[in-house]
């Protein structure tokens, strides 16, 4: 009995001393449902939601679970908060679980609730306003799966290799980036830091092969769709040049590296917190290589930031008080700083982070306007029109080459109308090769108005359309750019 009310006792204490993470995570979810009711959808995300129709294991662009997020929710309609619902709860859940895995791996209970709060005011606007994407359930595996791995290696419990093998699948299932996840999993229990890990990591590699083997099998059946995106179509290999490093991305991922990787040695360099290590530093080597072939973006560390983050908390804590005042003070400004622009986008309809998300609905309404009395059906060559439209009520075909483009014909046929609307983002310049193929499908092309949106003083879209008549049967097969 003395025993139940100790542990009782310490539990009151422990909560109380997480109250600021929790706290803090409930204000900025609380943000976040603001800014989720109020912004406008993206391109992607109505691309994401179109996905969300056509339910499978795989997609050309990312692996299924954040369209399984989307169908999740969709009882609760299509609005933008709908649509971000279950990814708001992701980054909840994300950053409670950086938390409770910093506790796992030894740290104090005010230093864990540092953790979740320096995770949860990452100063990113795809965070701050939850935007749908793959990136919310991802880094929320990530951080479930170093909890588990946590636990695995102090207690050994079957149950624990389950709830890994489970999260490992799941962030290998939102981002091909959990693949790194599972090899630092697996290269840290060969370690003598990783405690009972070794004994049963079988339980948790079956589990996760398990559920990632169908996202293999799609692949196989749809010409290695998703994989030959990945690899060759998303990277776009050149020979190395200058210009990878001067482009703005580049830049801003080669500072951060160049402070994340020394950070991370220093604070995870020992003991449990090598799992830290082991899960966050070889993707960043990887990403430090690409970086001579292609442009990286900064938000490809969001995966090894969440370990980052564990290890954070207690350092930080540990720190003088003026130290960590200030520490804190610059990071609550930068998330501070974000959540102003947002505020300032949804007030003003623009803003220098969403240009033109708020010319999506005119756009369709434009379209339908355009095309249903002169009974042309619109079509696109490239899937942001296309989701955009179809989105927001307008039937659309796409043509072209991509495997965007594939999905899309796999869905919604390939043959195009004998009477179009052509809807483009670009310019129709000679040189441009949508205008090309479409000269090649229909007999007589001739250039549309140009759709024009400026919903503020800092939020302004052009769209470009074309009218194509007279497709022959042969014709309106699909055209070959």
């Amino acid at each position: 009995m003395g025993e139940r009310v100790e542990l009782g006792v310490n539990g009151i204490a422990v909560l109380s001393r997480c109250t600021p993470a929790l706290i803090v995570v409930a204000g900025v979810t609380i943000f976040r449902i603001f800014a989720a009711a109020y912004m406008p959808l993206r391109e992607g995300e109505m691309y994401y939601w179109v996905w969300s129709r056509h339910l499978a294991y795989g997609y050309a662009d990312h692996p299924p679970f954040l369209a399984w997020l989307i169908a999740l929710t969709s009882f609760l309609g299509k609005s933008p908060l709908a649509i971000r619902s279950a990814f708001i709860v992701c980054w909840g859940i994300a950053a409670l679980a950086v938390g409770r895995a910093a506790l796992e791996l030894g740290a104090t209970a005010i230093g864990a609730s540092m953790a979740a709060i320096i995770f949860a005011l990452i100063p990113q606007p795809d965070s701050l306003a939850a935007i749908a994407g793959p990136d919310p359930a991802y880094v929320m595996f990530w951080a479930l799966a170093l909890v588990f791995a946590a636990r695995a290696a102090r207690h050994g419990r079957p149950s624990d290799f389950v709830s890994l093998g489970l999260a490992l699948a799941g962030a290998m299932l939102s981002r091909f980036f959990g693949w790194a996840l599972a090899a630092g999993v697996v290269a840290w229990a060969c370690t003598p830091d990783s405690g009972l890990l070794r004994k049963r990591l079988w339980i948790s590699a079956v589990l996760a092969g398990a559920l990632y083997a169908p996202f293999i099998y799609w692949n196989a059946t749809h010409q290695w769709m998703n994989f030959a995106f990945t690899f060759v179509a998303r990277q776009g290999f050149s020979q190395p040049t200058a210009s990878h490093f001067q482009s703005v991305q580049s830049i801003r991922f080669l500072v951060f590296a160049a402070l994340f990787i020394p950070v991370t040695f220093a604070l995870a360099r020992s003991g449990a917190k090598t799992l830290l290590a082991w899960t966050a530093l070889p993707l960043v080597f990887v990403f430090v290589v690409l970086a001579f072939f292609q442009n990286i973006e900064s938000y490809w560390l969001l995966g090894p930031f969440t370990s980052l983050c564990v290890a954070l908390g207690p350092w930080l804590i540990a720190r003088t008080t003026l130290w960590r005042k200030a520490l804190v003070a610059l990071w609550t400004a930068a998330a501070a700083y974000t959540m102003a622009i947002i505020v300032y986008a949804v007030l003003t309809s623009g803003g220098p982070l969403y240009e033109r998300y708020f010319a999506f609905v005119p756009l369709a309404a434009r379209v339908q306007g355009l095309s249903v009395p002169a009974a042309a059906m619109p079509i696109a060559d490239n899937w942001v029109v296309a989701a955009t439209l179809e989105f927001n009520g307008v039937s659309v075909k796409m043509f072209g080459s991509g495997p965007q483009v594939q999905q899309w014909q796999q869905w919604y046929g390939s043959r195009l109308p004998q009477r179009a609307l052509f809807v483009s983002d670009r310019p129709l310049s000679e040189d441009y090769a949508g205008l090309h193929t479409l000269k090649v499908a229909y007999a007589r092309v001739t250039p549309g108005p140009a759709l024009d949106f400026m919903p503020s003083a800092t939020s302004r879209a052009t769209f470009y359309t074309a009218w194509c008549l007279d497709g022959s049967q042969d014709r309106t097969r699909q055209p070959r750019p």
